[in-house]
């Protein structure tokens, strides 16, 4: 027989809990986040499916969210907070879920493409800012691959995902907590302050290389950080009507117009070739007043500072950061009066913008850029046709010769020789060097000059790999100049350093060599710290020497001036500028160095209007139009097929032109594994061949972000027509 308070104990008991469980889902907790479960899973499914579709692969966009899991999460807390805005602007849940969908798709589909096109991930300035150039290698690569079609297709899956989610109307009162608390934390996240967003999570950012910085940290992230650079401020009287009337009130350019354009033919004392020169992290390390040398690291050069025009630049860069000089020296503006941390090429630089370059090319002159370093670093690319470039030959066309881990100078050198022996008429070249680039430590396998005073071993080691690297460039360049001195052809050349090196952390060998003391003013560091030597050499005599001090982007006015060649009303201007006041303190030392600053409102009005505006003084002038350059080249131009066939062995042979060291052969587009024999030669060893040999053979050049810059026409061969030898 069953005990009676046994029997009863389950029925009570079950009767409690379905009381309790009851309560707890009438309870209107529950039921309030139910409601509201999009606004909590729509960070993390809006995060992962954008950088499914910025990364073009599922995988990836998981391996990303695994080997990175603070900038993940810093991603998910910026799309919940902009969910928290965006729900109290539509007082919907669902729609707030569907817009941020919306966006994640446009965007990151964006993004994918001009990665797939171009290596780069979309950014905020491309819709911000006016007449962006399209990037000239688009066209040899996809819209789409089959990896971006599977995140799209997931994107639209989870469109359709969010109109099934419960949502609901949010009441006044939720409505106003939602906004102040996601656009605080919104404006936090942006301004890392007064919540330091990027410290908590260990954020590291790398404006000098969007893709790396997308890929580490994020699309979300990435995009709201560079919010900072997209819209620089309009200073006063920055209008149409006002840029037109100062640029009607500057003097018509003095050049004369018999020397507007060269003729067909070689360089001539009228025309002669440019060569502007950056020498990475150049400077006189003599200077350091602790420390001795075995021999002088650079005796050519100061041969060249004491026998010709030169003198110090003011570089608005140290240690790194070599394309805001580039651009100063180039185009004349001034990094001063951009956004603080900005990189212009970058940011700025996407439409045409006049340069030396620009100047040279309407006069007749083939303009081509060479630079040592892949084409996509600092946007390189783009920039060089923007201003103005018809060549761009990068790393990517350069012989595998080093010394130390980068490019030897003396190729360089040899790039430009071969590049202005190869036109018919006067070149304008603008050549960067690599060899001496940061870091120094152990960077050469030997130094054959020695160092020695008051250092410390990592003291010393640095500079002695700096000198071996200085010593380097000095030879290079002797032996450019010399063979323009011995050539006869008309030429002028402009050697400069673009920024100091940083020669060990916190200015070790500086501190050290007894250079920098902990005590300088704001305006001695900038003395001591941003001042790069230059030298303008011609070997027609042109003008007197001159000892020079000026800021960056007046050397390219300068030099005009230097040769006699014409200009344009802004480089005008700037010439008249650096006569008055030759040195304008950069932007860190603005405020502890004496200087005028009254007559410097024009030149940042003018800045405007190229880089911003409607360019006005372009249109006015009759420069519109003429920038960026029609034919725009990769290299040496396509690669050139003339012949395919198999040996005896099995070995396929290309023959053709214009190879180089990373050139493949493709069989229907698809990229086969080939050994580099020269310029002339290609082959593809029998076990990398496919089983059917028949189809379009081409040759393609990929950078190392697999984005194709350069390829050839196609030959159609069958397997038959491809003749044993």
């Amino acid at each position: 027989m069953t005990h009676p308070h046994k029997a009863r104990w389950p029925t009570k008991s079950s009767a409690m809990l379905k009381r309790a469980g009851t309560a707890v889902f009438r309870h209107p907790w529950p039921r309030f986040v139910s409601k509201r479960i999009s606004l909590l899973l729509l960070p993390f499914l809006l995060v992962f499916l954008t950088e499914a579709l910025t990364r073009r692969s599922w995988s990836q966009a998981f391996a990303w969210t695994t080997e990175h899991p603070n900038e993940f999460a810093l991603n998910c807390w910026i799309a919940f907070f902009a969910a928290l805005a965006i729900a109290a602007l539509t007082g919907r849940t669902r729609a707030a879920s569907l817009i941020l969908l919306g966006l994640a798709a446009v965007f990151g589909i964006w993004s994918g493409i001009t990665m797939n096109r171009t290596g780069l991930p979309f950014l905020p300035w491309r819709i911000m800012l006016p007449g962006q150039e399209p990037d000239p290698v688009a066209a040899l690569n996809p819209y789409m691959t089959p990896g971006l079609l599977a995140a799209a297709a997931g994107t639209a899956a989870a469109l359709m995902l969010a109109l099934l989610l419960p949502g609901t109307r949010l009441a006044g009162r939720e409505r106003l907590l939602y906004a102040a608390s996601g656009l605080f934390l919104l404006v936090s996240a942006y301004l890392n302050r007064p919540i330091s967003f990027d410290d908590y999570f260990r954020i590291t950012r790398f404006h000098y290389e969007e893709e790396a910085s997308y890929s580490r940290n994020g699309f979300w992230s990435s995009t709201l950080d560079n919010l900072h650079f997209a819209a620089p401020v309009r200073p006063k009287e920055a209008g149409t009507p006002e840029i037109r009337r100062l640029v009607r009130s500057l003097p018509a350019s003095s050049a004369s117009p018999a020397a507007a354009e060269a003729k067909p033919g070689k360089a001539t004392r009228e025309h002669p070739n440019v060569v502007v020169l950056l020498s990475e992290s150049f400077w006189d390390p003599t200077l350091l007043p602790e420390v001795r040398f075995s021999e002088d690291p650079i005796p050519f050069f100061r041969s060249m500072m004491a026998d010709t025009t030169g003198g110090w630049m003011l570089s608005p860069q140290f240690s790194g950061t070599t394309a805001n000089v580039e651009f100063e020296v180039l185009t004349g503006n001034s990094v001063r009066f951009l956004p603080a941390d900005s990189i212009a090429y970058i940011s700025y630089m996407n439409r045409g913008v006049d340069s030396l370059a620009g100047i040279y090319a309407r006069q007749g002159y083939t303009t081509t850029a060479i630079n040592p370093y892949f084409n996509w670093f600092f946007n390189s690319r783009n920039v060089y046709r923007n201003m103005g470039f018809s060549r761009f030959i990068s790393c990517e066309f350069f012989e595998p010769r080093f010394h130390g881990p980068n490019y030897e100078d003396s190729q360089v050198m040899d790039k430009i020789i071969e590049t202005m022996g190869g036109t018919p008429g006067p070149d304008f070249v603008f050549a960067n060097t690599m060899e001496n680039h940061g870091s120094y430590e152990d960077k050469f396998y030997s130094n054959p000059i020695s160092a020695s005073g008051p250092l410390s071993a990592k003291a010393k080691n640095i500079l002695e790999n700096y000198a071996t690297g200085e010593q380097a460039f000095d030879q290079a360049f002797r032996k450019l100049v010399e063979h323009y001195r011995t050539s006869g052809e008309p030429t002028v050349i402009l050697a400069f350093g673009d920024h100091l090196p940083g020669l060990g952390p916190d200015y070790l060998a500086y501190r050290e060599g007894g250079y920098l003391g902990k005590d300088d003013s704001g305006a001695e560091r900038m003395e001591k710290l941003h001042y790069t030597p230059f030298v303008i050499w011609d070997n027609m005599n042109l003008r007197p020497r001159e000892s020079l001090r000026m800021n960056a982007s007046f050397l390219g006015p300068y030099l005009l001036h230097y040769i006699g060649s014409p200009g344009t009303y802004y480089t005008d201007y700037l010439y008249a500028l650096s006569q008055k006041q030759p040195v304008i303190p950069i932007r860190p030392y603005a405020h502890a160095y004496p200087a005028d600053d009254s007559g410097l409102a024009d030149y940042k009005r003018l800045q405007y209007d190229i880089l911003f505006g409607s360019q006005e003084g372009y249109k006015l002038r009759g420069i519109a139009g003429s920038i960026p350059a029609a034919q725009f080249e990769m290299g040496y131009g396509s690669p050139a097929l003339k012949k395919i066939y198999r040996e005896a062995s099995g070995k396929l042979v290309v023959e053709g032109g214009r190879f180089s060291s990373g050139s493949e052969v493709c069989l229907d587009g698809k990229p086969l594994h080939t050994v580099y024999d020269g310029p002339q030669k290609l082959t593809v060893w029998p076990e990398d061949l496919p089983a059917s040999l028949d189809g379009a053979w081409s040759v393609q050049l990929a950078d190392r972000k697999e984005t194709v810059i350069s390829r050839s026409g196609e030959l159609i061969l069958s397997a038959e027509e491809l003749e044993v030898h």
